[in-house]
């Protein structure tokens, strides 16, 4: 590394929808480019995929050791127990719900440690493996309490380095599962589990600050009959569509924007979601020269003929989506490039925000975004 070169370090939970959408080889590297004289170095590190509560125990200094594990089950046990030893460089911590939804957890009777043995491990592990197990372990499923512990743990944790948590849910459409109605104590359905642990996130977005990628709402939006081919399980167009989703998220983070911009960046039509593509600006809440702040409205969108499937027979409604752009960090309006009435496309500049009044730029067709949120006004069913 040159010297005063910047590191920034990815930290991906290795679970199958991070690993085949924003983990596939080079893709945040590709897309996490420094912009002007930045000079970062991006690096992605993989941690073993496993439900947040155990990942959660690990990042906090592993787990107690368990003795008299069978022959073969080392490196798995270890994997369980041992720290997760995060760098200080770390910007972005990635991490998928899925493992809350498929995996199986087992708890020690005696220490309480967590385990989580490989997807198909009945069939593949010998008999004295799984006698091990299950005379030293009981299941331990999945609740709203262990979930929401473990992401305010991470949560909690990632802020000594400075590091954004981004989560993916799941969708709550399993194909060929019967769905029917429950007495009290009867164990639920994978999809009643998957809405009961996207609520969990739901819920905790805005106390713990965490970047929520929808992959519910996106395979509803494809069509969950093509987008979802098991539980927690997709398509690779679905992939496709989560990578696109995610690395947008990303890009607008902060930490990460603020790591890779210039002093100069373009403020630019965000997208809602994958569905837009177009939208006309309705109106400038911000004047040049105006100094803003995280939070402040820019400017209003509204995005017109919003198409949605809303179920997998198909049946489809247009809608439009009226939504205010904010700041996502502090600066000063430079200049603005678009009128009231104007039909833009997503990521078409709008205007330059810089880092102090004044500053001078070049090249502005290369710099980096201005990261900004969205605050919804108000939607017309059409």
């Amino acid at each position: 590394m040159s010297e005063g070169r910047t590191t920034a370090t990815i930290v991906l939970v290795d679970s199958e929808d991070v690993r085949e959408s924003i983990g596939r080889r080079g893709f945040l590297v590709d897309h996490l480019r420094p912009m002007g004289d930045t000079d970062v170095q991006v690096k992605v590190m993989s941690v073993r995929s496993a439900r947040c509560d155990i990942i959660a125990r690990r990042i906090d200094g592993g787990q107690a050791p368990v003795d008299t594990v069978p022959p073969g089950l080392d490196t798995w046990c270890h994997e369980m127990i041992d720290p997760v030893e995060i760098p200080d460089s770390a910007s972005l911590f990635v991490l998928s719900l899925a493992d809350a939804v498929n995996a199986e957890v087992f708890r020690h009777r005696v220490t309480g440690v967590l385990v989580q043995p490989p997807i198909g491990f009945r069939e593949s592990w010998t008999d004295g493996a799984s006698t091990w197990l299950h005379e030293n372990f009981d299941p331990d499923p999945p609740t709203v309490d262990n979930i929401t512990d473990g992401l305010r743990s991470i949560a909690r944790q990632l802020d000594s380095y400075a590091a954004d948590l981004v989560v993916l849910n799941t969708s709550t459409f399993v194909p060929n599962e019967k769905v029917y109605w429950f007495n009290a104590g009867d164990p639920d359905t994978t999809s009643v589990r998957a809405a009961r642990m996207n609520l969990v996130v739901d819920t905790l977005v805005k106390d713990l600050d965490i970047t929520l990628v929808d992959v519910d709402r996106i395979t509803a939006e494809l069509g969950a009959r093509q987008a979802v081919v098991g539980p927690a399980r997709y398509s690779r167009e679905t992939f496709n569509a989560l990578a696109e989703e995610a690395i947008t998220m990303i890009l607008d983070l902060e930490g990460i924007s603020t790591m890779f911009a210039s002093d100069a960046m373009q403020l630019s039509v965000p997208r809602y979601d994958r569905r837009t593509s177009a939208a006309t600006l309705v109106r400038w809440h911000v004047t040049p020269d105006a100094e803003i702040a995280r939070g402040d409205v820019l400017f209003d969108l509204r995005f017109g003929n919003v198409t949605a499937k809303l179920d997998d027979h198909g049946r489809e409604t247009d809608r439009a989506i009226d939504m205010s752009v904010v700041a996502g960090r502090g600066g000063f309006v430079d200049s603005i490039s678009a009128e009231p009435g104007t039909e833009l496309t997503v990521g078409s500049r709008v205007g330059v925000i810089t880092a102090r009044r004044g500053t001078s730029w070049h090249d502005i067709e290369n710099a980096a975004r201005f990261p900004v949120g969205v605050r919804i006004l108000g939607r017309d069913d059409r």
